[in-house]
């Protein structure tokens, strides 16, 4: 919940943009929290251990470390389902996570559906090919 997400009318305040709202795996929003602010490893070290109010377990960073790669997933397949034939960006030209997070922070942010979802599908490969990742896989998996 945040500013954008209250709107007054004539009756009073309401909720919008709730698409994804409901229970979920709460590691998803941090997840989110940390792609959307595009923390780098120790400020979301930071962030996490002031979220949980103490050190997290190992098991808990292997939960958020996969986590990771698939929120930028879910919002490409969002962006893909709704691009409505926009031209297709060259991949050469292509921006970054850092260039999506600089410009969405303004509030005018002016790309396609389908290079915001490029640019989220691109970051979501990268972070499943880290070694976090993959080593977080392996852990979670042993019985």
């Amino acid at each position: 919940l945040h500013a954008l997400n209250i709107m007054q009318s004539q009756d009073g305040f309401m909720l919008v943009d709730w698409v994804n709202g409901g229970r979920s795996d709460p590691y998803f929003d941090l997840a989110t929290f940390a792609l959307m602010h595009n923390l780098n490893e120790a400020q979301t070290n930071v962030f996490f251990t002031q979220h949980l109010m103490r050190t997290p377990a190992q098991v808990e960073w292997d939960h958020l470390s996969i986590l990771k790669p698939v929120r930028p997933l879910v919002i490409a397949a969002a962006f893909l389902r709704n691009d409505t034939d926009s031209p297709s960006t060259p991949e050469s030209d292509l921006p970054d996570l850092n260039d999506f997070t600089r410009e969405h922070a303004t509030g005018k942010i002016n790309w396609s559906y389908r290079k915001i979802a490029l640019v989220m599908l691109k970051h979501a490969l990268h972070l499943s090919a880290q070694n976090e990742c993959q080593n977080a896989l392996r852990r979670l998996q042993k019985p």
